[in-house]
């Protein structure tokens, strides 16, 4: 029993941190004001996702990408620019009206942060 409790607050925590909406990852969504973190959550799309949250906003995103061909974040940054990178190269991000929108290669890992 104490498995089966402790395997449904691992899957309270993580949507707590991490959930993907029509494909769309959302960090933090129902998280509350203080520090958190965390390492390879999976998300929809085979993405491997590690982030850092100081209270107020996201100080670090990396994203492993999965087999899914392009890689949808709500903005954790609202109303400013959003800059990838993946081994060193610029990675070209389309901006919607809720979220932004990158190509990505399997297996790649690319660093989000805020311009």
């Amino acid at each position: 029993k104490s498995s089966a409790a402790s395997d449904v607050y691992k899957r309270q925590v993580h949507s707590m941190m991490l959930q993907t909406v029509d494909d769309v990852l959302y960090l933090f969504p129902d998280w509350m004001k203080k520090p958190a973190s965390f390492t390879r959550l999976r998300a929809k799309g085979g993405f491997l996702v590690s982030a850092s949250y100081d209270g107020a906003q996201v100080t670090e995103l990396k994203i492993q990408a999965g087999k899914a061909p392009v890689c949808k974040i709500r903005n954790p940054w609202p109303d400013r620019e959003v800059e990838v990178t993946a081994n060193g190269r610029t990675v070209p991000v389309t901006i919607y009206r809720d979220y932004c929108a990158f190509s990505v290669r399997e297996n790649e890992v690319y660093h989000v942060v805020c311009k």
